[in-house]
């Protein structure tokens, strides 16, 4: 019966990580938040509202709201403009530090959430770019990379540039026949492997990130971009239902799934089924193969 915060992301206007004093404010934000605890019913604050009405709540000076719960804390880190907003199972929140929206609700497009779970859940995906339209050029609004891969990057490079950040600096025609604008102007998937591609700009620095193939799907507002990596693993649920349903349709009692980490092979996940379980603890034994 409470609705409490369930996860977050900290970014600058231009989606690049905050500087470190700003991420450091945010951050003490976030955890203040992540402690809030608000009623699903009967309670007249932002959050109770847009859950049960299912209409979006925007607020253009949150110090100065009565109606804001957290009115003390978004003074103390600066927090200016906040938005409430429907989102599956929740409500989305999202605001700004240093500068008020102009303007409210702010004119940003829907992300493309089904796309986006597609992407990582059946493609993937080491990250996503969102891709929209402007005076004839498509540019990049938004981007997410998995954690792990830039971490990879990182290591690998010794910097911080991933091909999310690197396309940022492109402005892709769209009349052209690059793979974002036949995406859009056909209304179509794209599915694009780099090493054949002989129309995509940005080739030479997909196959500098290590990126095998690039999707491109056609959503409201733009064109979302999916990309598989040479980093791309399992993870997560598709993971679990991996080496479950390959334990179901090959008979095998386990199964594990091996990655290479610092030029080593660990596990890096693993299943038993129910009756090897079974057959272990019957022999006393509290621990798998696997």
């Amino acid at each position: 019966g409470e609705l409490t915060v369930a996860g977050h992301c900290i970014v600058t206007p231009a989606g690049r990580a905050a500087s470190s004093e700003a991420k450091r404010r945010l951050d003490r934000f976030v955890a203040s938040s992540e402690e809030a605890k608000f009623p699903v019913m009967g309670c007249k604050g932002p959050i109770s509202t847009v859950y049960n009405l299912g209409t979006p709540i925007c607020i253009k000076d949150a110090a100065a709201n009565e109606a804001l719960a957290r009115k003390a804390l978004a003074t103390e880190y600066g927090v200016e403009s906040i938005c409430f907003v429907p989102c599956e199972g929740g409500v989305l929140e999202f605001g700004t530090t240093g500068t008020a929206w102009k303007d409210l609700p702010p004119s940003c497009p829907e992300m493309p959430k089904r796309e986006i779970r597609k992407a990582f859940e059946n493609l993937g995906a080491s990250f996503v770019i969102f891709w929209t339209e402007e005076d004839g050029e498509y540019s990049v609004l938004a981007d997410y990379a998995l954690q792990s891969w830039a971490d990879e990057l990182l290591a690998r490079r010794g910097d911080d540039k991933t091909f999310c950040s690197e396309s940022r600096g492109f402005k892709l025609s769209a009349t052209g026949d690059g793979p974002v604008a036949t995406a859009a102007n056909l209304g179509v998937e794209i599915h694009v492997e780099v090493e054949e591609s002989t129309t995509m700009r940005r080739k030479a620095l997909a196959q500098e990130f290590g990126v095998k193939a690039l999707h491109f799907m056609p959503v409201p507002g733009g064109v979302l971009e999916a990309g598989v990596t040479s980093a791309a693993r399992l993870t997560g649920d598709v993971l679990a239902a991996a080496l479950k349903m390959r334990c179901d349709n090959s008979g095998a009692g386990y199964a594990i799934y091996w990655t290479e980490v610092d030029g080593m092979f660990v596990v890096s996940g693993d299943y038993t089924t129910p009756e090897r379980r079974a057959a272990l603890h019957a022999r006393g034994m509290k621990t798998s193969f696997a």
